[in-house]
């Protein structure tokens, strides 16, 4: 047994090394592999790895809990009795949290966000709503959500990467005669996005994913996702003018970088979510965000994707803006049926940054073209600088103090032309000075 774990620990701190997998500050990582009779806890966090824990406990009984937990949390309560079905979820969150997040506990105080990578049984359980009662009042206490940010990832070996973007390429697409309830959402969707563009009709999505170079926001509305078989993926849905499926998401042309299903996303198994999951994040999908149990019910996320949009509009990174809609639904429908079930798999970093509308439409092409495909070097673009005053010494060193690999080639006026790697553009457009990027035309104005 000592052996077997010693290995285990080995391909885990291998997989660390050879991957260059980094992580944040105050990001802890969780991994999770149950076996028959116990379960293995493996932490990484900025600094590595930490530990690899062995939990010895009874599958069966085990089992029983979580799918008691994921019961009562992807159902909705029964209003007559709604505070004791809460208070069983908390019963039953503490016990899980005791075997899941106690015996590691020690490496989690400076952590903000958690990474977690499940298996088996696993996939399916909201670890947002575990639950960590206090110790001189076990009557109240913090669901997880209420102490960090959250994010999955389908396996260690995955590496997603984190992109910035103006989120103007949304895409609203409504697949169902929704009420209006959900059609309120869709219209406040619309207004938090301008430029966003409505699809009501499978020609209409399918032709935006193979004209489209890359997708900001994909937010599906109604459809159904079921996963069976690796060969057998039923349609998301299905009309007279053909079906929608996973297979046209993997067929696309287009990045995406965020992908969000509001309705039921069903697996024939563990293994096959965690498949599709996997395959979806390896094509050109950045972050998935989606219900983990097939009992959500899709109005009950109307709340939660408003106030996510409207964090997310405000600067906060996906993972962020996710915790805080999440905490906010809370306030109000304290049952975790109405907030617990989605999940965010993939990167958990990006955000959206209004300084890119610095660049011109060429410039942030080619900068969010290379965050989906970046090559090493990154190329070097010869750009011009428009300040909001004339050219001072000051400007010029607040300029170079960005990067030793920005080379300032002349100045006039108001006006800077310099030569600046891709990825770099993103944080010359955050100096307050700097009003426009674009590029250098051939009569300087």
């Amino acid at each position: 047994m000592k052996k077997i774990i010693a290995l285990i620990a080995i391909l885990e701190i291998s997989n660390q090394i050879l991957l260059g997998f980094e992580l944040p500050k105050y990001t802890a990582l969780l991994s999770y592999f149950l076996r028959e009779n116990d379960l293995l806890i493996t932490v990484f966090t900025s600094e590595g790895f930490q530990t690899l824990r062995r939990i010895p406990l009874e599958r069966d009984e085990f089992l029983d809990s979580l799918n008691a937990f994921e019961t009562r949390v992807s159902c909705p309560a029964d209003p007559q009795r709604e505070d004791s079905e809460i208070l069983e979820i908390k019963v039953i969150g503490t016990a899980l949290y005791n075997l899941l997040l106690g015996p590691v506990e020690e490496y989690l105080t400076e952590v903000k966000h958690l990474v977690i990578v499940p298996t088996g049984p696993l996939t399916t359980l909201p670890f947002a709503a575990l639950f960590r009662p206090n110790k001189d009042d076990p009557g109240s206490g913090d669901y997880l959500i209420e102490r960090f940010s959250l994010s999955y990832l389908p396996s260690i070996l995955c590496r997603p990467k984190s992109s910035f973007s103006l989120f103007e390429k949304v895409f609203i697409v409504n697949f169902a005669n929704l009420g209006p309830s959900e059609m309120h959402i869709v219209e406040e969707t619309h207004k938090l996005f301008p430029k966003a563009t409505k699809v009501n009709d499978v020609l209409s999505l399918k032709k935006y994913l193979k004209t489209e170079d890359f997708i900001d926001v994909l937010h599906i509305f109604g459809g159904k996702v079921f996963i069976g078989a690796r060969e057998s993926w039923a349609p998301i849905y299905s009309s007279d003018q053909g079906t929608f499926s996973l297979t046209d998401l993997l067929e696309s042309k287009a990045y995406i970088d965020l992908l969000i299903f509001s309705d039921s996303f069903e697996s024939s198994g563990e293994e096959a979510l965690l498949y599709a999951i996997e395959i979806l994040l390896a094509a050109r999908i950045n972050t998935i965000i989606c219900p983990i149990n097939p009992c959500s019910n899709p109005s009950a996320s109307n709340d939660l994707f408003l106030y996510f949009y409207q964090c997310l509009t405000n600067g906060y990174t996906k993972a962020e803006a996710l915790q805080a809609a999440q905490r906010e639904v809370l306030k109000n429908h304290p049952h975790p049926f109405f907030w617990a079930n989605f999940v965010l798999y993939g990167d958990w970093q990006g955000k959206m940054l209004s300084c890119l509308s610095k660049l011109d439409y060429n410039l942030y092409q080619l900068f969010v073209n290379w965050q989906h495909k970046p090559s090493d070097p990154p190329p070097i673009l010869e750009v011009l600088l428009t300040f909001s005053h004339p050219i001072s010494e000051q400007y010029l060193k607040s300029l170079q103090s960005v990067s030793p690999f920005i080379h300032v080639l002349g100045s006039f006026g108001a006006f800077v032309i310099a030569r600046v790697p891709i990825p770099l553009l993103k944080e010359v457009a955050q100096l307050p000075e700097v009003r426009s990027i674009s590029e250098v035309p051939e009569i300087i104005p």
